[in-house]
C-alpha cells in the first residue's frame, strides 16, 4: 500500500459538498494556507468495487462523530506537511445498513510537499504519490477540502473510490 494514498485516505474521509456564504469567505492566496489547522467536520463516501462474484461491491458512508485532535500543518521553505492526531468516523454500510466505528490515525509519515495552484491542492510523497484535492474554502478561519480519489490496492476489490471534505479550522 502507497503511504500517502493510505494516510490520506484515511485521514481526509468526508462530504462532497460544503455549501459556503460567499461574501463570508473572502479567497485567501496560497500563502493563506500555511499554518496549523484543526479538523472539525469529516463525512464522506467509500466505494469498493469487487472483481470476485463471490465478495459483493460495498458503499460505506463515514461521518466525523467525536471531537477530533487531528491536526494538520503546512509549512514553508520547504512547503512541506505535517500531522498529529487522529478522528472517530462511523462508517454506515449502505448494503447491509450496518454500522461501526473506526479511530483512524492519520499521522503522515515521512516527507510530503504541497502545491497549492488556484482551487487545486496537490500533495506528494518521496515515492512519487500524488493526491489533489480541491480547496473549497480558504480565509482566516476556515480551510474546507473535497477530494475524490480512485485507487486499486485494496484486495479482493479492483477498484476504490474515495470521495471526502473535510473542514478544518486554523489553530
Amino acid at each position: 500500500m502507497r503511504p500517502l494514498g493510505h494516510t490520506v485516505i484515511s485521514a481526509f474521509l468526508a462530504v462532497l459538498v460544503v455549501s459556503c456564504d460567499p461574501n463570508t469567505n473572502e479567497p485567501l492566496p496560497p500563502d493563506g494556507l500555511p499554518g496549523e489547522w484543526k479538523m472539525v467536520s469529516s463525512t464522506g463516501l467509500i466505494t469498493y468495487l469487487s472483481q470476485d462474484p463471490a465478495e459483493a461491491s460495498r458503499f460505506i458512508d463515514t461521518r466525523m462523530i467525536e471531537p477530533s485532535n487531528y491536526r494538520i500543518s503546512f509549512h514553508e521553505n520547504p512547503q512541506e506537511i505535517t500531522s498529529l492526531g487522529a478522528t472517530t468516523l462511523e462508517r454506515t454500510r449502505r448494503n447491509s445498513g450496518e454500522r461501526d466505528t473506526l479511530i483512524s490515525a492519520g499521522a503522515i509519515s515521512g516527507k510530503v510537499s504541497w502545491e497549492l495552484a488556484g482551487s487545486t491542492l496537490t500533495l506528494t510523497d518521496e515515492q512519487g504519490y500524488r493526491q489533489e484535492s480541491t480547496v473549497i474554502t480558504l480565509n482566516e478561519g476556515e480551510l474546507a477540502i473535497a477530494y475524490d480519489v480512485v485507487d486499486s490496492f485494496y484486495m479482493p476489490y479492483f477498484l476504490t473510490r474515495s470521495q471526502a471534505t473535510q473542514i478544518y479550522e486554523r489553530r
